[in-house]
């Protein structure tokens, strides 16, 4: 038998161990997808929180110019007699 002969099993060997990390590394993607995944969900989430936080933080704003406008022209309007 040749020496390149001898050689042939263990490299056989060395492709089924090849398929077997490939396998694992297969899996390890997989497992890591799924946490990213979670992760951008949990990040989407908080984007939309903040945005919604947003709007009624402006919804606010405009109720507070619209009390104080009020609260001025209340101020300044005449109410009742004149004092003698």
């Amino acid at each position: 038998m040749s020496e390149a002969a001898k050689h042939i099993p263990e490299r056989r060997k060395e492709d089924r161990g090849m398929s077997g990390r490939v396998t694992a590394l297969e899996e390890a993607m997989r497992v890591n997808t799924e946490a990213t995944q979670e992760v951008l969900e949990i990040v989407s989430m908080g984007r939309s929180f903040f945005k919604v936080l947003g709007h009624i933080g402006a919804a606010i704003k405009w109720c507070a110019g619209l009390t104080t406008a009020g609260g001025v022209l209340y101020s300044i309007w005449p109410h009742g007699t004149p004092p003698k």
